[in-house]
């Protein structure tokens, strides 16, 4: 799996406590650049956070750029908690491979590749037996769409197990939800801790004060729903 995050110009700890500042100073508004290097920035950043003032940490936002990742991950944790944005290739417009599969780990993988191969067999075979009789009764300036067409029925085929890259927006809220949902997690668990340690890695790389809300993050508990017929 790879997990990059675009950098911007700001850190996300000096846009959550200058907005924080600007809440309780009457003349103007504090920018980021007047806490960078403010010497109680990390007081009043871990007092605001102790306190529950956590919309300060919603302005900032990561872009992630990801890839390898399973779509049963996507759905589980990063598409069950709210504010969020994602752009991940298209099953319906785009020809699955084969080879894009998430297998677990410690798992017998002769048995999962069996059948992965058996359900991409299905996914193949569906699409070429219903792009004909797509075809045809589509108009004539869209016949051309009738492999599109059939591959967004045959998708439904495909395993929770095929990979995805993708686009996805979050601020730091919503990022530290992830790290705390980690042990709650009912599957998908090894994958998800890839994911977590890349993602701590990269919040990090771009802002090393974001370490202490990150270790407080480890020690929650979150509850995930472990009957998926209810979803």
């Amino acid at each position: 799996m790879k997990v990059k995050i675009l950098n911007t110009n700001y850190r996300p700890t000096d846009i959550a406590v200058a907005s924080a500042r600007s809440c309780y100073f009457s003349k103007h508004i504090v920018t980021p650049e007047e806490v960078t290097n403010w010497n109680k920035k990390n007081t009043l950043l871990n007092s605001i956070f102790k306190a529950g003032h956590h919309t300060t940490l919603m302005h900032y936002h990561f872009t992630i750029l990801i890839e390898g990742m399973s779509r049963l991950l996507i759905w589980r944790l990063l598409h069950s908690h709210p504010y969020y944005n994602s752009e991940q290739v298209s099953q319906r417009y785009a020809r699955m491979s084969i080879n894009n599969f998430t297998y677990p780990k410690n798992a017998n993988k002769e048995l999962w590749e069996n059948y992965y191969k058996k359900m991409f067999f299905y996914y193949e075979t569906l699409i070429e037996k219903l792009a004909p009789n797509i075809e045809e009764i589509l108009p004539k300036f869209k016949k051309k769409e009738a492999v599109k067409k059939a591959q967004e029925f045959a998708r439904y085929l495909l395993p929770m197990g095929m990979n995805a890259h993708l686009y996805h927006t979050i601020n730091v809220i919503t990022a530290l939800r992830y790290i705390s949902a980690l042990n709650a997690l009912p599957e998908a668990k090894e994958e998800a801790k890839e994911f977590i340690d890349l993602l701590e890695k990269e919040m990090i790389k771009i802002d090393k004060d974001l370490k202490p809300l990150i270790d407080f993050a480890k020690t929650q508990k979150s509850v995930f729903d472990v009957n998926i017929e209810k979803i």
